[in-house]
């Protein structure tokens, strides 16, 4: 015969999982940087770059990473994640898309980032597409047809991405909440089946 209590804590265990599968999923497809990591890096002539978002008035602490809301203020980051990258000159230009291509907005001439950070305070950010492109203009060897190395990272700025993560709370709350109930009435119930048996 089938213990009952055996059968109840699988089907406890089941909602734990479910529950944080569904939590963990949210975390990383919306505004976590865990899943978008990928997303997130670019090379240039091999060497890896992690680009990251911040825009705290808005999201707080929250990692962006392809679309931004257009807000007062954004702070972007690239991370030279190949220690080799922290001993070249490096030029960035962030772009913005217009009619006629893409226009400088922002540029730093080239310079040694030894910490393997660079922040960039980008001030009214307004809607469109944009692009980080990163320069490796002093090294000779990497040029090609007198042309330096360069990569770039594209990012958007919408006005919709900040309502966009409110309206999903909104819609999905009573999922978020009936999951977190789950877990709070199965981590009881196991207790209480517990310190009866």
């Amino acid at each position: 015969m089938r213990n009952p209590f055996f059968t109840f804590k699988k089907g406890v265990l089941f909602f734990i999982f479910l529950s944080a599968s569904i939590t963990s999923s949210y975390v990383q497809a919306h505004g976590g940087v865990e899943i978008e990591k990928d997303y997130c890096t670019f090379r240039l002539s091999g060497y890896m770059l992690h680009f990251t978002a911040y825009q705290p008035d808005v999201f707080g602490t929250d990692e962006l990473c392809k679309s931004l809301a257009d807000t007062d203020e954004a702070v972007l980051v690239l991370d030279f994640v190949d220690e080799k990258l922290r001993n070249m000159p490096i030029k960035v230009d962030i772009k913005k898309e217009e009619q006629t291509g893409f226009m400088t907005v922002q540029s730093f001439p080239e310079q040694l980032y030894p910490t393997g950070t660079m922040y960039i305070p980008f001030l009214k950010p307004l809607e469109g597409k944009y692009k980080v492109l990163v320069s490796l203009e002093a090294d000779e060897s990497m040029r090609v047809d007198n042309h330096p190395v360069a990569a770039a990272f594209s990012f958007v700025v919408s006005a919709d991405e900040a309502s966009n993560r409110a309206n999903f709370f909104k819609k999905n709350s009573g999922a978020i909440l009936i999951a977190i109930l789950m877990i709070l009435a199965g981590l009881i119930a196991f207790k209480f089946y517990k310190n009866k048996a």
